[in-house]
């Protein structure tokens, strides 16, 4: 069990091994879930954060043995690869070849317009399916969390080559675009994400949002090359650290350079869809 955030090597590599691979949602207890729906079938789960679900069992005062399944975190998951396999700790650490995963982002979305079945959400469907080059597109529906777009991306084998998922975030004003999948497909994932993106930027940008403004004020600011920190203008009432770290590490709209600061080629094209 794998949720969407993970490796996807992991699932690929489990596979080749003869197991079953699924997905989940987001979150270690959609692992959990499946683990109680299909306790004779469930081998493990792996979650991004690093928890790694296996079947245990105690027994209880009375003598009876139940079955129990446990997150022994990723130091645990490692010692069982070197018991149960005779690897040694570096071989433990990386045991089937590491995937690619990137992460694009957007803040100040108006996150309620991407919902299932809505205009945003089949039309960043329909980018990602013109700009994936890497085999079939098909969407997977995930019942644990119906607003997020998954689509899988099937190889001539007909196993999943990649994976591209489209969700808001629960705990901050941004809406992500994720890849997953082989080292070899990550530039063509990483352009597939872009394109999500900047469509993402156009369609769910809150541009009355005051972070917003203060956003395209820097963006405009640096078009005509690059400026010192201390010169980029940040509005009265806005946080210039949390700004520009947002812009520049999470967005990654601009980036440092000797001078300070200059615009990405991403930003570039965000400020195009922002005008």
């Amino acid at each position: 069990m794998n949720t969407v955030e993970s490796d996807l090597n992991a699932a690929r590599a489990a596979q080749e091994l003869g197991y079953e691979p699924v997905l989940t949602g987001v979150g270690d207890k959609w692992v959990l879930k499946q683990a109680a729906e299909r306790p004779d079938r469930y081998g493990i789960g792996s979650e991004e954060t690093g928890h790694n679900i296996s079947r245990g069992y105690v027994t209880t005062r009375a003598g009876r043995d139940v079955e129990v399944f446990l997150g022994n975190g990723l130091k645990s998951a490692l010692n069982t690869f070197v018991a149960t396999r005779g690897l040694s700790a570096r071989e433990a650490a990386r045991p089937f070849p590491r995937g690619f995963k990137k992460s694009f982002y957007v803040y100040y979305t108006r996150r309620e317009l991407l919902r299932q079945g809505g205009e945003v959400f089949r039309g960043v469907e329909d980018v990602i399916r013109r700009a994936c080059r890497l085999g079939e597109v098909v969407q997977e529906p995930r019942p644990e969390e119906p607003d997020m777009l998954y689509l899988a991306v099937r190889g001539a084998d007909g196993r999943q080559r990649a994976g591209i998922f489209v969700r808001n975030s629960g705990t901050e004003e941004k809406t992500g675009v994720n890849v997953r999948g082989t080292l070899e497909d990550a530039a063509e994932l990483a352009r597939t994400g872009e394109e999500a993106i900047v469509y993402l930027a156009r369609a769910l940008k809150d541009r009355g949002h005051a972070m917003a403004k203060a956003e395209r004020g820097i963006l405009e600011a640096l078009r005509g090359g690059p400026l010192a920190s201390a010169s980029l203008p940040v509005p009265e009432g806005v946080h210039r650290e949390r700004l520009l770290e947002e812009l520049a590490n999470k967005e990654k709209a601009i980036r440092a350079c000797e001078a300070g600061y200059e615009l990405t080629p991403l930003g570039a094209r965000m400020l195009e869809v922002w005008s």
